[in-house]
């Protein structure tokens, strides 16, 4: 595996930022600048969205779409968060069919350099009153990087040592996307101040999208193809 070198400052840098950003505007900003509507169909046609809502029908059980269908992607109402040096991220929910108060999981691009990167963030092992996982897949099922988390009071505790990254990736983004996140986390719980900021930015998730969502667009920045 390539190794991606980042400096304890940088790795702070993401978490603490992030988690600051979203629990002082845990909606998310907005900027007239973008286009929403035409940065969603470039998210639609993306070869990573593409790649991911492909059917295999020579092998079902691998396939992404057991774990949701595009017609649960919440493609009207996304949330837009802004980031440096012209990049921002653009989360859609994807909310189960058969019971609309359930939320599956979130379709997130992350959009850096005139380039778009998408990822998948699923709930399906995740149980709010028992905790369990957290999952992140770029493409392909077998891209996925699993986060496992317990249910603490007022919030969801990250397992920093409880995470598995994909060996090897073919997208050299994702590769650094994940090796990066994983450093993240285990420099978080070594330090108090982040760990409790990210335990109870984690009531909606917040720190987990915010620290994948940084590190992929650091990695985007490091022009990694």
């Amino acid at each position: 595996m390539k190794k991606i070198v980042l400096t304890m400052t940088v790795i702070f840098g993401l978490i603490t930022s992030c988690q600051k950003e979203n629990l002082n505007n845990p909606t998310n900003s907005t900027n007239s600048s973008i286009n929403i509507e035409e940065i969603t169909q470039q998210v639609q046609n993306s070869d990573d969205y593409m790649s991911l809502v492909r059917e295999d029908v020579n092998n079902t059980e691998k396939s992404i779409l057991t774990l949701f269908k595009p017609f649960e992607v919440n493609w009207l109402n996304p949330k837009v968060e802004m980031k440096n040096a012209g990049g921002y991220s653009i989360l859609f929910n994807v909310i189960d069919a058969k019971n609309a108060q359930r939320l599956k999981g979130n379709l997130i691009a992350i959009y850096v350099n005139n380039k778009v990167k998408v990822f998948y963030e699923s709930f399906h092992n995740l149980d709010l009153k028992l905790g369990g996982d957290i999952n992140y897949y770029h493409r392909t099922l077998e891209s996925g990087m699993r986060v496992g988390v317990s249910i603490v009071e007022g919030g969801i505790k990250i397992n920093g040592d409880d995470i598995d990254a994909p060996a090897e990736a073919q997208d050299g983004w994702w590769e650094c996307t994940t090796e990066c996140y994983h450093m993240a986390m285990q420099a978080c719980q070594t330090d108090p101040e982040c760990d409790l900021y990210c335990t109870f930015a984690n009531i909606w998730g917040l720190c987990l999208a915010a620290t994948v969502t940084s590190c992929g667009v650091h990695c985007s920045k490091q022009n990694t193809n």
